[in-house]
């Protein structure tokens, strides 16, 4: 391994530019035109497409591959993107300083000087300012770090970085393509259900003589359709916050809702989430109507409409689990239910659209265990509910796996980002002009 010198942005490009003002614009429609918004908070990668850009000014507002762009003001600040090529034909807005590597340095290599933390902590707080933060060229320019002398030793540090990235990249495509097959499944499956023969029902457009009327509309003959109120009971939760909850081991668990919302998945499988525990001092208050198997778990708040949002406790073994702060725990009242049936269902649209008529709230939404009582809800024969449940588990599955590849990989970058970005003890640190 060779030299590293001690470089800044400003000796390592050649002299930045900013964009064109926004007011300025006027759009041809053909070319793209990437502005603060369109660059994605985690892979830093365009994701914005449709993009017109502006016909009148030159070239030289034009992005070329290798060039490196940083936010300048608001809440992106500091935020970083480098150009390849594969988004098209880009020009770029104001807010964005354009830095161009010169021609024997890498471009990837100042990218991920970027994305590390030592670099996320500089741009807090240099962009600490009375009013909106921000960060102009002259700032960038003095942002410092250690880089090796050889283009050939930058570029190959960024392409190991570049291959992890571009693992999770595609890890990320194929679990959102698994994604909207579950939605479509998810819809389908709710509204027609399958057949004797394995396979979805036709629409009832096609096919009247298998569906019938009812509260919720055309379903399937062979579904019943009962009132929430008859089909389950509601038990006791706790108004315990998070001062209450630790992760450490505890005789009692506890679910909050803002884990329903965020956290967990539709199907609580209690082997594979760890949930958190309540301290010994709110055990008392933490109540003892304790969860089961098949049970469910409502958010009964939340800052949009995702209110409503619900858990079928799965694998509860002998644990002993509470419903917590902000939730409405439902029974059912008779073995209607295959297991993750009811899990899947209630977080569908066929059920959730019953809770939006009854939601109230501006600025935090809410609903009521009175009104949850008036919805309905479809029981199908248990044999078609297995399937379903299978089917949507078998999708989950998937998804699963490209998530944990995901993760993994996002892990082993972490670790090379550490490794590679910082020059060995042993190696020689050179004046590199710092300005």
């Amino acid at each position: 391994m060779g030299k590293w010198v001690d470089t800044t942005i400003g000796a390592y490009c050649d002299p930045p530019q900013y964009g064109l003002n926004a007011s300025a614009i006027k759009y041809d429609g053909e070319h793209g035109y990437i502005r603060i918004t369109d660059i994605d908070d985690t892979s830093h990668r365009f994701i914005k497409s449709g993009i017109t850009s502006p016909d009148e000014f030159s070239d030289e507002y034009l992005v070329k591959k290798g060039d490196v762009l940083l936010a300048r003001t608001g809440a992106s600040v500091g935020k970083s993107y480098v150009y390849d090529d594969r988004d098209g034909q880009l020009y770029f807005a104001g807010f964005l300083i354009r830095f161009r590597p010169k021609k024997d340095n890498d471009p990837g290599f100042l990218f991920y000087q970027t994305l590390t933390d030592r670099y996320a902590r500089w741009v807090a707080n240099v962009s600490v300012r009375t009013g909106q933060p921000g960060i102009n060229s002259l700032e960038y320019a003095t942002y410092k770090f250690l880089a090796p002398v050889s283009l050939d030793e930058q570029r190959h540090i960024a392409e190991i970085l570049t291959t992890c990235d571009e693992v999770i990249e595609k890890s990320e495509a194929v679990a959102e393509k698994y994604r909207a097959i579950k939605a479509g499944m998810l819809k389908d499956l709710f509204t027609r259900g399958i057949g004797k023969n394995g396979k979805l029902r036709p629409p009832p457009e096609s096919t009247p003589q298998h569906y019938k009327d009812t509260a919720l509309g055309k379903v399937p003959r062979e579904w019943e359709v009962k009132s929430f109120d008859s089909a389950f009971e509601l038990h006791g939760n706790n108004t315990l916050s998070r001062a209450f909850l630790t992760n450490q081991n505890g005789a009692v668990r506890n679910i909050h809702y803002g884990d329903v919302l965020v956290k967990y998945d539709t199907i609580l499988d209690c082997d594979d989430e760890a949930l958190p525990s309540v301290i010994a001092e709110g055990v008392r208050q933490a109540g003892n109507d304790y969860l089961q198997n098949g049970d469910l778990v409502f958010a009964d708040t939340a800052e949009d409409d995702t209110v409503g949002k619900a858990v079928e406790l799965y694998n509860v073994g002998d644990r002993t689990i509470v419903s917590g702060l902000h939730t409405i725990f439902a029974r059912p009242k008779e073995d209607d239910f295959a297991s993750r049936w009811l899990g899947y269902y209630v977080n569908s649209d066929s059920f959730h659209k019953q809770l939006l008529p009854f939601v109230v709230g501006s600025k935090v939404s809410s609903i009521s265990r009175t009104n949850i009582k008036r919805t309905f809800v479809v029981i199908p024969e248990s044999d078609e509910q297995q399937q379903i449940a299978e089917r949507l588990s078998a999708i989950d599955a998937k998804i699963a796996d490209e998530l944990a590849v995901i993760a993994k990989y996002r892990k082993v970058k972490a670790g090379l980002m550490a490794r590679l970005l910082t020059p060995p003890p042993d190696v020689k640190i050179v004046d590199g002009g710092v300005e």
